[in-house]
């Protein structure tokens, strides 16, 4: 059995940073490595580009499943802020002495889903 893997010390990421910043790094970071390795395939010929272009299609799905969490967690974000503006539009006290104001709650619950 081989020795467990230890991570170099000398690189590390900043354990205090959000999970939308380090997803958006890592979707930049990919796409970059998409067009490095593009690029190097196009100075190269024969089963050598070949395999650098499925080791770019590999980053690349890499990098669409990183912008896919990345928008998952923007999805999440906005619809807690949506459920806090509902929470606070359902406080407010009407203007209107013929009645209570017209629900936005509809409008509010179609810009979270």
């Amino acid at each position: 059995m081989s020795a467990p893997y230890i991570p170099n010390q000398m690189f590390l990421v900043n354990p205090k940073a959000d999970t939308e910043s380090l997803l958006a790094n890592a979707s930049e970071s990919l796409a970059s490595a998409t067009v490095m390795l593009g690029d190097f395939a196009a100075l190269l010929g024969g089963t050598h580009r070949e395999t650098l272009l499925g080791i770019a299609q590999v980053v690349m799905l890499g990098e669409l499943a990183v912008n896919e969490a990345l928008d998952n967690v923007d999805v999440h974000r906005i619809t807690l802020v949506g459920v806090s503006l509902l929470a606070i539009a359902s406080v407010q006290p009407t203007s209107s002495s013929t009645g209570p104001a017209p629900s936005r709650a509809g409008s509010l619950l179609q810009l979270t889903e």
